[in-house]
């Protein structure tokens, strides 16, 4: 059995916008700004993979896919 991982997330979500947009924010504050469904996908997944957990960070920065 595999040890759990859980990440505690907050979305914002901008109702106006077309397409969706908004924030995904990990509870150490960093904030991972999304344009789009495949956007909030990504901002998802570099959340749950730069926790202070996880292994590495994007020297990039956020991502962002319109």
């Amino acid at each position: 059995m595999s040890l759990s991982h859980r990440v505690t997330l907050q979305l914002e979500f901008d109702l106006a916008a077309e397409p969706i947009e908004g924030e995904v924010r990990e509870v150490t504050g960093r904030i991972h700004p999304f344009v789009g469904w495949l956007g909030l996908v990504t901002a998802l997944e570099c959340a749950a993979i730069d926790t202070p957990a996880g292994t590495d960070h994007h020297p990039e920065g956020d991502l962002h896919v319109p």
